[in-house]
């Protein structure tokens, strides 16, 4: 099979799909290229879904509303303190104790069982309806229907259901266990209870859930007036038995004291330890100077050995004797030193003036002899001072060490008396310490036991709620708006894509691959009568200027080549008729001359289309039973004949494969410009085939939003088997306002005052008049009255 085009050769289906193919660069169907503006035709087009979609969610959202058994919640406020301090019997001091642990404890306890069994024995409601349910469950008519169809399972699963519960029976005696009822009661009150915490606070909320806003309110109210009490039994009791058992303590350490004290006194009698600490406080004080003299004269010592063993070691060298600083320090030998130093000086200037016999000379010299002599017998005695100065301090020392060591050895004697009493001192101090505390701490207990306070307080009681906490009215209205509208978008995108009919010029060209020649829209039939372009009464200007554009395409595209073209379609009922006949008569108005062949001879309608009689006609001819001339009638439309099917024969395929069609039709293609064949659908029967086998070209005919593209495809295949060549594809039917979001591109309302005002004017028949004027040596058109 073949397409016809105006710039080349005819090209085969197979080759323009696998061109197209190519083209996108991938294989298998082709895709059309999404805008934005194509999802939003998407939506308004499948509007009703998605607004079905939305009423079906909201109105079993307002009947989930309208059937769910509401449950209301009421909540208790509590403060509770936490006891901060926590006496200690050794240290007598406070510890901190483990917050986090405390009001963890405390949690538990609200949701104890012998706290729930007080709340239910405080409002004996032991028996009240709100509890003999049990568990409390968020029901309505769906949930209903759930239990109801799983009891049906377990019914015809041969499943026993579960027995229903009993009627509760009155508070367990105290000493004794829980009755079945009983446990019933308390664990459907434990299922309504919440514990809420408060961050950052000591704050914490007890929340009740039931059907009954009463006995909601009711119960959290109970429930914290029995925690408080249970709280303040326990402090009371704790304390009753922490003042006994500092009274008792308080007995026996008024015992440790007295025996403590005795055997201290005792002690001081036999060892004269009376004033034992004075004494101390002296012979510590003594062992303290002693041992300062001892190292100040042991120092002295050592100071003066180092000087004198000096002195010793450079004695008979006067010169470096006399520059150590003890000499040095001595003002006596410093003088003599000098008036030796003075009379050399006197010696030294005179010998130079009177010589050395002078007797002044000679006195200068006895003179310094004898300071020299003096200075030396002063510096021995002055080593010797030293000498004894040294001797003098190893004797201090070594008395004052004997003083020390003999403080020492009293020091001793009195620290073995004052260990043991020291020990006893210290046993008589803690017992006195404990029993102070002891004794505070019983007065402190027996004055808290009288105030019967607890550190529990009730900051805001549970109100009667007036509205439910579910279902939420407004949140769930809004959810199954929300989700309504979501779930409606998606159904609308799902069905688009699920619903695979050709709808738009688009599809027709990505997935046919044939060429778009125009859309015919929609129109209303008036009684029974279909619309032809020569019935000014049942068409509108739109349905005419849809043909004529379509008209105009198969004439371009056919140049003189294709004159006898087939009309066809996938299936029935998608206007393959209607639009050959005005394809038929819309070329027939340009002057030429057309046959129109109504081949399909299984269920005709052309000749009903013109008012004529269906025989004889193409089947009479076929078979010999009427001539040319006797089938072939004049149309009201000049230049237009028309063949209608003949009679009905049970072998058509057999009729049109036969070599008198073939010569029938090489016949008409002699005698008229065009010859237009209305063939039967082509997934119905093969005469479709055989036409298209036999004729130029195939107009195929999609009805919009009737065929699928795999039926087309098919059609399309079978065609393309029988070797034919397609002219083009025209949309059939087209609802251009009703669906305006899929043809916005392809028509506006504007466009119609274009050609508005030429359809309303009256139509002038050019060939009426005198040819002669215009006649251009071109064979004349065959005159054909109008009838």
């Amino acid at each position: 099979m073949r397409v016809v085009s105006r710039s080349s050769a005819p090209i085969s289906l197979a080759e323009s799909r696998g061109a197209a193919t190519s083209a996108e660069g991938r294989s298998g169907p082709p895709t059309l290229d999404r805008h934005l503006l194509d999802y939003v035709r998407i939506l308004v087009k499948r509007r009703w879904a998605a607004v079905a979609t939305l009423a079906v969610i909201v109105t079993l959202a307002v009947v989930h509303l309208q059937t769910a058994t509401p449950i209301y919640e009421a909540t208790v406020q509590l403060l509770i303190e936490h006891d901060t301090e926590n006496f200690s019997l050794q240290s007598g001091v406070t510890q901190d104790r483990e917050t986090t642990d405390f009001y963890n404890t405390q949690y538990t306890i609200l949701q104890s069982r012998s706290l729930a069994s007080r709340t239910l024995a405080a409002m004996n409601a032991w028996t009240h309806p709100e509890l003999a349910q049990g568990t409390l469950e968020q029901t309505s008519i769906f949930s209903g229907v759930f239990r109801a169809a799983t009891r049906l399972v377990q019914r015809l699963r041969g499943e026993k259901n579960e027995a229903a519960p009993a009627a509760a029976a009155p508070p367990p005696s105290a000493g004794t266990q829980e009755t079945p009822a009983q446990t019933r009661a308390i664990d459907a009150l434990l299922a309504r209870l919440t514990i809420s915490p408060v961050k950052t606070s000591r704050l914490v909320d007890v929340k009740v859930r039931a059907g009954d806003p009463k006995f909601a309110a009711g119960a959290a109210n109970a429930l914290a007036k029995a925690y408080i009490d249970q709280n303040l039994e326990i402090r009371i009791s704790a304390s009753k038995e922490t003042t006994d058992w500092l009274t008792e303590q308080l007995s026996a350490q008024r015992e440790r004291i007295n025996t403590s004290e005795q055997a201290l006194q005792k002690y001081r009698e036999n060892n004269d330890a009376v004033s034992l600490e004075d004494r101390q406080n002296i012979v510590a004080q003594k062992l303290s100077d002693l041992n300062a003299m001892v190292t100040k004269a042991k120092g002295d010592r050592i100071a003066r050995e180092a000087v004198y063993n000096q002195v010793l070691a450079i004695q008979k060298q006067e010169a470096s004797l006399d520059t150590l600083p003890a000499i040095l320090s001595n003002s006596y030998l410093q003088q003599l030193k000098a008036d030796i130093s003075r009379l050399q000086g006197d010696l030294s200037k005179r010998s130079q003036e009177l010589g050395d016999r002078n007797p002044v000379i000679v006195e200068l010299r006895t003179s310094i002899a004898a300071a020299e002599a003096k200075f030396r017998q002063e510096l021995a005695k002055q080593v010797e001072a030293m000498g004894v100065e040294v001797d003098a301090a190893r004797t201090l020392e070594h008395s004052l060490t004997q003083a020390l060591e003999a403080q020492k050895t009293e020091v001793m004697d009195m620290n073995r008396t004052g260990i043991t009493y020291s020990a006893l001192e210290r046993e008589v101090t803690t017992n006195r310490q404990i029993f102070d505390s002891l004794l505070a701490r019983t007065r402190e207990k027996g004055i808290s036991g009288e105030l019967k306070a607890s550190d529990v307080r009730v900051i805001d009681p549970a109100q009667v709620p007036q509205s439910p906490v579910w279902p939420k009215r407004n949140r769930t209205l809004l959810y199954s708006v929300f989700f309504g509208l979501l779930l409606g978008v998606a159904f609308a995108f799902v069905f688009e894509y699920v619903d695979d009919r050709i709808k738009t010029p688009d599809e027709i060209k990505a997935y046919l691959s044939l060429p778009f020649l125009g859309m015919i829209p929609a129109v209303t039939e008036k009684d029974g009568t279909r619309p032809l372009l020569h019935d000014r009464e049942t068409y509108t200007p739109l349905f005419s200027e849809a043909f004529r554009s379509v008209r105009t395409n198969v004439v371009f595209t056919a140049e003189n080549r294709a004159r006898s073209i087939v009309v066809t379609s996938t299936g029935p009922g998608e206007g393959k008729t209607l639009v050959a006949a005005n394809l038929a008569i819309g070329l027939a108005m340009t002057g030429r001359t057309v046959a129109f062949v109504d081949v399909d001879m299984r269920r005709p309608q052309v000749h009903e289309m013109f008012g004529m009689e269906k025989e004889p006609g193409l089947s009479d001819l076929l078979i010999g039973k009427a001539k040319g001339w006797e089938v072939l009638r004049k149309s009201p439309v000049q230049g237009l004949h028309v063949m209608p099917s003949g009679a009905s024969v049970g072998n058509p395929a057999e009729l049109l494969s036969s070599p008198r069609f073939e010569r029938m039709l090489g016949s008409l293609l002699k005698r008229f410009d065009w010859v237009i064949l209305d063939s039967p659908p082509v997934a119905a029967v093969t005469d479709a085939s055989i036409v298209a086998n036999r004729a130029a070209a195939v107009l195929f005919v999609v009805g919009a939003q009737t065929t699928t593209r795999a039926a087309a495809l098919n059609a399309l295949e079978q065609l393309e088997t029988a070797d034919a060549t397609f002219l083009g594809a025209v949309l059939n039917r087209v609802h251009l306002r009703r669906d305006a979001y899929y043809y916005s591109p392809y028509y506006k309302r504007a466009y119609e005052k274009y050609y508005m005002p030429a359809a309303q004017a009256d139509e002038v028949d050019v060939f009426d008049h005198d040819e002669s004027a215009v006649d251009v040596d071109v064979p004349p058109v065959e005159k054909v009255q109008r009838g």
